[in-house]
């Protein structure tokens, strides 16, 4: 099951809602800016034929209207890409086309954080940019990094050619024993590009102090800490695998 991939819109499904997907559950809250629907986040969920579970969180630049105006130009350039990597390609093959469609357009630019976990047990997981970020806990507790192995360049700044040319034009990591991952974006985050390691700071002690709470109170837990009022979209989407104590 996925969201609508002609609008790649997270209003395919409720703003707040769960679903179940093989062997994940999934828990959500996404709120656009000023009430301007559907804003400038998306995010997407869909079981491959092998049984694996793909999943995207994306932060549009600009928001609400102005965010979902970008959507509407890029999204069937999305959807293409989506349905190659659910099919099994690399990363490549979802970032590039995008990154390239939105070079085309003078300001368009977005943040965009994918994974893909086989049934095996590996989680592949990329982040271009800043907005996005995963949360991620494994059997061995939180997991948390680096930061140049956190987020890579984002996309519709230099276009997929030059992207691969520069330091940290593809970040991705690999884990196994995953539990659970939280994908949000910057609206949750105060002040987060004026004080980039005040925010990554921030995030850690969120995958430390999140990591034994329920889904629904993991995602009010994060509502809390988020500015108000709101300065920008709002989305948070928990998914733990169904067999984690936490979710029982």
């Amino acid at each position: 099951m996925s969201a609508d991939l002609g609008r790649w819109s997270s209003p395919a499904l409720p703003d707040e809602g769960r679903l179940e997907l093989g062997a994940w559950r999934a828990r959500w809250t996404s709120r656009p800016w000023a009430g301007e629907a559907p804003g400038g986040d998306r995010f997407v969920l869909e079981l491959s034929a092998e049984g694996g579970l793909c999943f995207a969180v994306a932060d549009a630049a600009g928001h609400g209207a102005r965010g979902n105006a970008l959507w509407e130009r890029h999204a069937a350039v999305f959807a293409a890409g989506w349905r190659a990597f659910v099919d099994g390609a690399g990363f490549p093959e979802l970032f590039d086309p995008l990154d390239a469609s939105l070079c085309e357009v003078l300001e368009h630019s977005l943040c965009l954080t994918a994974g893909r976990w086989s049934p095996g047990g590996a989680l592949e997981l990329a982040t271009c940019g800043y907005g996005t970020h995963a949360l991620v806990t494994t059997a061995a507790g939180p997991w948390w990094t680096e930061a140049e192995q956190l987020f890579g360049l984002k996309l519709g700044w230099f276009g997929p050619e030059r992207r691969r040319e520069l330091p940290r034009g593809l970040v991705r990591n690999e884990l196994v024993g995953v539990e659970r991952v939280i994908l949000l974006s910057d609206g949750l985050l105060p002040d987060d590009h004026r004080d980039p390691e005040a925010t990554l700071s921030r995030l850690e002690a969120a995958n430390a102090r999140c990591a034994s709470l329920p889904p629904a109170e993991v995602i009010s837990s994060l509502l809390e800490e988020a500015p108000t009022p709101p300065e920008d979209d709002q989305t948070v989407v928990v998914l733990e695998r169904a067999a984690s104590p936490a979710n029982q």
